[in-house]
């Protein structure tokens, strides 16, 4: 399997961003890690050998990049507008550079697939539903979708934007984004175990708007026995896939 690292210093951050590269060609996937996670969590935690199949047989390459929740979501006790505005550059980070990278190397008209798990749920959320022309699809896994619990129920313009459940009630019923939505494939999962319970609420939120609005997504709410933690999320990973890649109905 071809593997290889790159990493530049992002003009919009002002930092250094890492990205890991898994095989060359077929459908790209943006990977998004976990919180305080890295762009080796995928290839640390075994997601990569479960995908062997499918990268080796040039069905897919996984790019997993960097995150900057420990400035975000986590930093309680950052600035809380500073906060704000600093995820939303972290979506400006992921659209105008990590996306135009994917594009440059290889994969130029062929829009991704979003994947996380965690926080990287919610990002992989948050990219699809504000820029559904970019990707081809979502799997969104244990992520929590209100953006202001990370905040004690404060919201500005720029969280608001980062928040599917705030932004996307407010979406008419005529705009072009849902006859795309319903062009594309959406997956939300969680389970129903104990430490599941917030993300399963939020979850079954976000899917009742996206029923309200007329959007088609998979919801798909594992047992009890399905906990937060990587054991399942490669479960569903596995799961999801094919049907993603169109390999099964």
């Amino acid at each position: 399997m071809e593997r290889r690292e790159d990493a530049w210093n992002s003009k919009i951050l002002g930092r250094d961003m890492k990205i890991c590269i898994y095989g060359n060609g077929g459908m790209p996937i943006l990977a998004f890690p976990t919180r305080y996670g890295s762009p080796y969590e995928w290839d640390q935690e075994g997601v990569i050998d479960l995908l062997s199949p499918w990268i080796e047989g040039k069905k897919i390459t996984v790019f997993t990049v960097d995150s900057v929740d420990h400035e975000t979501w986590f930093n309680y006790q950052g600035d809380i507008e500073w906060r704000a505005n600093r995820q939303e550059a972290y979506y400006e980070y992921i659209i105008d550079e990590v996306f135009t990278y994917i594009q440059q190397h290889g994969f130029a008209g062929i829009l991704p697939l979003c994947m996380g798990a965690d926080s990287g749920g919610l990002s992989a959320m948050i990219m699809f539903l504000r820029r559904p022309e970019l990707f081809s699809g979502v799997l969104s896994m244990s992520a929590t979708y209100d953006a202001k619990i990370h905040y004690d129920g404060w919201l500005n313009s720029f969280l608001y934007d980062n928040s599917p459940v705030d932004f996307l009630p407010n979406m008419s019923d005529t705009h072009p984004y849902i006859d795309l939505y319903n062009s594309k494939k959406i997956a939300v999962c969680s389970g129903q175990s104990f430490d599941e319970q917030h993300e399963l609420a939020s979850a079954k939120e976000l899917v009742n708007i996206l029923h309200w609005k007329r959007i088609c997504v998979w919801a798909d709410f594992w047992g009890e026995d399905s906990g937060h933690n990587w054991y399942w999320w490669k479960l569903q990973i596995g799961h999801f896939l094919p049907w993603l890649l169109g390999e099964r109905e």
